[in-house]
């Protein structure tokens, strides 16, 4: 398999609407991986006008709550299926929510866990003393009161993400959601409150990409991001896992790959990467990519990319990604990774 398209050294592409996007020029950030910003853009022409209006949230109970029910599900997400794990704690919670009142998680136990959440999980992946280590560190983090959890830190409105005692510096109070050098649970849970209209940021050009495995998996297969060495392709096989280090090094190229993607779409990055997810999971499978194929019902995508996908009959982005005419490239896999972020 040779190294594929160009690497372009401007920083700034214009965008779906003829204008600059103003991307700010970024240093390296991978050691080992490029990537090809024409692509990107050719890509994230295809996403524009396509940026998700705010939903509402599943659970009518107050913001606090709705906070809660998030920031509960972004602490055990890694490695399960979120649908599952999100409409789990959504049940729970409208069943009897002192079920899931932090004070009454701090005192979980394995057993408690595994009739909880364990729906969620493969047998193999459950890790449940992990995940109760992080779900108690999570909910004795979260002030109480009589009436449930607060969120004085977390305001409605002008929430600011970046520097000392924003979000992210916030959040990395919390056990799960530190450790990651690229943040990833913070930014997903960003990404959700403000998919749901729980805040609104004074500075959004800190909302981030939160590279998992399945957008690894699709920023590889389109092409967008590729290899300084050709063998290093041969760690994105189900054979082994790969050091941290690595993980890290090709996360780091996938979000300058979606950064790219994103203003080319002229939409927010939470968008693209809420999109990009729902294609990466349900279309460009790991085992078997339905580049011509429907959606995987048991992984449901939004509305609006439902329409694109019958649009162009089979993945939205088909047409112009390089794996689906390259069975080489349809082959290649995320690494697998032990780590409780990832």
């Amino acid at each position: 398999m040779e190294n594929r398209g160009p690497f372009l050294m401007d920083a700034d592409l214009p965008t779906a609407q003829g204008k600059r996007s103003h991307i700010p020029r970024m240093p390296p950030v991978s050691r080992h991986w490029k990537v090809d910003r024409i692509h990107c853009h050719l890509v994230g022409q295809g996403f524009a006008g396509l940026g998700l209006e705010p939903k509402l949230h599943p659970l009518r109970l107050s913001r606090p709550w709705q906070v809660w029910t998030e920031l509960l599900t972004v602490t055990i997400c890694h490695q399960a299926n979120w649908d599952k794990l999100h409409a789990i704690v959504m049940d729970l919670a409208a069943e009897k929510l002192s079920q899931i009142d932090p004070r009454h998680l701090t005192q979980m136990s394995g057993i408690d866990f595994r009739r909880m959440f364990g729906g969620a999980y493969d047998a193999d992946r459950i890790r449940t003393a992990e995940r109760v280590r992080l779900l108690r560190a999570t909910a004795n983090a979260i002030e109480t009161d009589t009436d449930g959890p607060r969120f004085d830190w977390l305001p409605a409105a002008s929430v600011r993400l970046a520097g000392v005692a924003g979000l992210y510096d916030r959040l990395q109070q919390i056990e799960a959601f530190r450790g990651d050098p690229l943040q990833k649970k913070s930014r997903i849970l960003v990404h959700d409150l403000l998919q749901f209209g729980l805040i609104s940021v004074s500075d959004p050009e800190n909302i981030a990409p939160a590279i998992d495995y399945h957008l690894i998996r699709l920023y590889v297969r389109t092409g967008r991001v590729f290899p300084v060495r050709i063998e290093l392709l041969d760690r994105l096989t189900d054979q082994g896992t790969p050091r941290v280090e690595f993980h890290t090094d090709l996360r780091a190229a996938v979000e300058e790959a979606m950064t790219y993607s994103a203003g080319s779409a002229g939409i927010r990055i939470d968008q693209l990467n809420q999109i990009e997810w729902q294609i990466a999971r349900s279309f460009c499978t790991r085992r078997s990519p339905r580049c011509n194929g429907p959606f995987l019902p048991e992984k449901p995508i939004d509305v609006e990319l439902e329409c694109l996908a019958k649009k162009v009959r089979g993945c939205p982005l088909r047409c112009d990604c390089r794996g689906a005419t390259d069975p080489e490239l349809r082959s290649i896999v995320d690494p697998r990774s032990a780590s409780p972020y990832y």
